[in-house]
């Protein structure tokens, strides 16, 4: 069949997708560096071509991928959202575009919902909430076994109570500018949590949820790292206001490891189509 100009026409389309950070520096492509963003950007173009190839177009141009947020090297995400434009001269089939990215990914990525969405949505400056967890491991022995990459493991004793009581005052809308990473670009630093908690989920794991508008590069993994000051006795929750006032980020904790991060779900303002 003879080929025929590819004439990009503006069709959005929006995946869902879920990885183990463990395999990937990240979400945005780098230098001799494997992310999700380059990962899935692969496996699109080999799909891409091929339905090309078999419509007897030729296509010129590859879809930029645009993320709900750029997850850190290790970061996890059950509910990642990534919106790109779909060449309308190629049949769109939400199953056999599911099968056919995770056929084509490697290990690690997944690609859980594939659909067509309105051409104003925008995975990252659509999106109104982000839910994120953070999981920590809390015994003596075993962080290197089933948890190895997924977990903070901690052989200590923490005060689980104070905890839970400091993660109550991050809820509201503060100026974390002591939770942000020092090359983090922000234009400002105000930002508003919904839920800020933490709960014992069994023996051995806590978790810490929160649920905003939006979060700070390393935020989450700092109130995390200040969180367990405040366990291990070297904070109280009573400081933990003077802390967030403060604006500085020696005032706050460590910032935890990504490996226990996972960015669970992503709300929007419009609806898919």
């Amino acid at each position: 069949m003879r080929e025929t100009p590819f004439r990009c026409v503006k069709v959005k389309v929006r995946l869902i997708l879920e990885y183990d950070g463990s395999f990937f520096s990240g979400w945005q492509s780098q230098a001799n560096a494997h992310t999700v963003q380059s990962e899935l950007g692969r496996s699109l173009e080999v799909y891409l071509h091929s339905l090309a190839k078999r419509e007897g177009i030729a296509l010129e141009t590859l879809p930029k991928l645009t993320a709900s947020g750029r997850t850190d090297a290790g970061v996890h995400a059950l509910g990642q959202v990534v919106s790109f434009e779909w060449p309308a001269e190629l049949p769109f089939d939400r199953s056999r575009c599911c099968a056919a990215l995770n056929g084509i990914s490697s290990r690690g990525l997944g690609v859980l919902a594939a659909e067509e969405c309105s051409d104003t949505f925008d995975a990252r400056f659509s999106a109104h909430t982000k839910r994120y967890f953070y999981r920590i491991l809390l015994r003596s022995h075993g962080g290197q076994g089933l948890y190895h990459g997924r977990v903070w493991h901690l052989d200590r004793r923490l005060d689980v109570a104070a905890m839970a009581a400091a993660a109550k005052h991050f809820r509201g809308t503060h100026d974390f500018s002591a939770f942000r990473a020092a090359d983090c670009t922000a234009k400002t630093t105000v930002r508003t949590l919904e839920q800020s908690q933490l709960a014992r989920v069994d023996r051995n794991e806590l978790r810490y949820f929160v649920q905003g508008t939006g979060f700070l590069k390393q935020m989450v993994r700092i109130i995390v790292g200040t969180l367990v000051e405040v366990g291990l006795g070297r904070l109280s929750a009573a400081e933990i206001p003077g802390v967030i006032a403060s604006l500085e980020r020696s005032s706050a904790g460590e910032t935890a490891p990504a490996c226990g991060l996972y960015l669970e779900w992503v709300r929007y303002t419009e609806p898919a189509a």
